[in-house]
């Protein structure tokens, strides 16, 4: 079983500000079924524990959580940015540039696509609401992503990585953020983007290196074509941290 190193949420339930460590059942339950061992990383432990457990890794996956600060993207906080978790910034942030240099698979979910955007020189739009959009995208309630309404349609760019592994156009997908990938660094492109345009799916232009951001839940959604990108996150790690033969 290969493992993989995942960063937990951070979580404050109550008045006393000791924060609870924490990740969805839905996650366990999607690493489980690929035969994927997550090795938990918290803000609180020294970057030499977090240097020694990533070592064992042989990928990694970022999951959802609040907003990123504004400031690691070289802007100014919206007064709706929920910055909840500045300690787990940092430290994915300093994952991401591990990860990216040395190549090793990797996989980020809503928060965590934002976050691999972020790591490659990119921005985010802070507030979807100000774009006065049509469709939906701001379910903030996580149980809520598994409505049968929730969500959108995303449309897939042809020429990519993300469509040659879904083998589709277009696919319905669930939705619970108000804030999205704005522009990517130059390593990376989007790769799916709902009918008005907001970038859905990001993916590394290395066609030999798996790395993805998706901005919907993933790993709440069941019989979907998605869980095609995970079986091929969990091939590329069992093959080494750069296959050659992950997207055909």
């Amino acid at each position: 079983m290969r493992k993989i190193i995942v960063p937990l949420a951070t979580k404050k339930t109550d008045k006393t500000n000791i924060a609870i460590n924490l990740i969805r059942e839905t996650y366990l339950e999607k690493m489980r079924r690929f035969d994927l061992a997550p090795i938990f990383v918290s803000p609180l432990m020294s970057r030499k524990t977090v240097d020694c457990l990533y070592n064992e890794c042989q990928g990694a996956l970022l999951i959802g959580g609040g907003d990123f600060d504004a400031k690691y993207y070289g802007e100014k906080n919206h007064p709706r940015n929920d910055r909840l978790e500045p300690a787990r910034d940092k430290l994915e942030l300093y994952l991401l540039k591990k990860i990216l240099r040395d190549r090793k698979p990797f996989l980020g979910i809503c928060r965590g696509c934002q976050a691999l955007a972020i790591a490659s020189g990119g921005t985010l739009h802070q507030h979807l609401p100000d774009l006065k959009l049509k469709e939906n995208h701001g379910t903030r309630i996580y149980a809520e992503l598994f409505a049968k309404d929730n969500g959108h349609e995303i449309f897939i760019d042809p020429k990519s990585k993300t469509r040659r592994i879904l083998k589709t156009v277009s696919l319905k997908v669930n939705s619970a953020h108000h804030q999205a990938v704005k522009t990517t660094g130059a390593d990376f492109a989007v790769s799916a983007r709902s009918k008005e345009g907001i970038a859905e799916i990001i993916e590394h232009r290395d066609t030999n290196y798996f790395c993805f951001g998706i901005q919907c839940h993933l790993e709440a959604m069941r019989n979907s074509k998605l869980d095609r990108l995970f079986a091929k996150f969990a091939k590329a790690i069992r093959a080494g941290k750069h296959p050659k033969s992950v997207v055909k």
